[in-house]
């Protein structure tokens, strides 16, 4: 038996998904799903198998969008100079020079001088 919490968590994309459940009943093995429309055994007979390919599409087309709402934020936020990339670094030499830039309290954050210094 093969357990599976969700049904999208199965597979990449439902090809590849209804590939697997025709292989898993023809080795023997059961697909438990345990959370979905579908939650139980499942079974490769008749209506089961309708539904659990409506789901395996289903899934692809919710991945497929998120993916494509990922790339327009992304594309969105480069446009406005957001790179997406982690902070930069500054090594003791730059800390020092830059504290008497920084605001009183802040302490090893390049962040608040960034504008007045270029940073790389």
């Amino acid at each position: 038996m093969l357990t599976v919490h969700e049904l999208k968590r199965l597979a990449r994309n439902a090809a590849e998904l209804m590939t697997l459940s025709a292989e898993l009943p023809a080795g023997g093995i059961q697909l438990e799903l345990l959370t979905c429309p579908l939650t139980s055994i499942y079974d490769p007979n008749g209506m089961g198998a309708m539904f659990f390919a409506v789901l395996a599409v289903a899934g692809q087309i919710e991945r497929n969008y998120i993916r494509e709402k990922t790339l327009e934020g992304q594309v969105i936020a480069a446009s406005k100079g957001n790179h997406a990339r982690r902070g930069l670094v500054a090594g003791p030499t730059q800390h020092r020079l830059l504290s008497p830039l920084r605001p009183p309290g802040e302490r090893r954050s390049a962040r608040p001088v960034r504008g007045r210094v270029s940073i790389h």
